[in-house]
């Protein structure tokens, strides 16, 4: 039977509870008392959540019985603000390397975050995206294949913070880095073929990173 999740006012949930209950019976083909028993409730469980007369709302433990034994989930939850909050995932990725063209942006999910850690970290979830990482430029931090947190609120710049940038060569992801004066984009990777390079005038900043995720193969 299919599975649901229901959380508002109690004489609500119980309309819905009785509807479920007497779909869960008609589909049985029997009756209430003989359900009762099948599923392994007490006798006269649903006697008055169905009686037409009645019609009454169950306490919250028989109506967590019941839910049960329809193959429903009940929840109860605090009031106010959910305590996560939903930003898009992004199918772009940015190249920690030579820069990757830069394809169209389409949302292929979301990723939920705790409001808690959010704010603390002064993130506004609407002004954030999460993208890929391609390339090897950027490891360890980053490894080809992470998901990184990208915050798009027009900040300063800062040096020795991680920014995704659209330049020439395509999106790539990079450490600010300033020497004599002057900003540059260096790779995390000590390797050779990594070297900095000069922070392009006619770059665009897409954002700072400010999270990162990878799944273990």
């Amino acid at each position: 039977m299919r599975r649901a999740c229901y959380t508002a006012r109690m004489d609500r949930a119980s309309d819905r509870i009785r509807a479920a209950a007497r779909d869960a019976i008609r589909a049985a083909g029997t009756g209430a008392r003989r359900f009762e028993r099948e599923r392994g409730l007490k006798p006269w469980t649903l006697r008055g959540l169905l009686d037409p007369k009645r019609e009454q709302a169950p306490s919250v433990d028989r109506a967590a019985d019941i839910c049960a034994a329809l193959g429903l989930e009940l929840a109860i939850r605090p009031r106010g603000r959910p305590p996560v909050r939903q930003i898009e995932v992004v199918e772009i990725a940015a190249a920690a390397g030579g820069g990757t063209e830069a394809a169209e942006e389409r949302t292929v999910g979301a990723l939920a975050f705790r409001r808690d850690w959010l704010e603390g970290q002064g993130l506004d979830p609407t002004r954030c995206v999460v993208i890929g990482v391609r390339g090897a430029s950027m490891e360890p931090t980053l490894p080809d294949g992470a998901r990184i947190l990208v915050d798009r609120t027009d900040r300063p710049r800062r040096a020795g913070r991680l920014y995704v940038l659209r330049t020439a060569d395509g999106l790539v992801v990079k450490r600010a880095g300033r020497r004599g004066g002057r900003w540059r984009l260096e790779s995390d990777n000590p390797a050779p073929d990594y070297p900095p390079a000069p922070w392009p005038a006619d770059a665009e900043t897409i954002g700072e990173v400010r999270w990162m995720a990878r799944t273990f193969a």
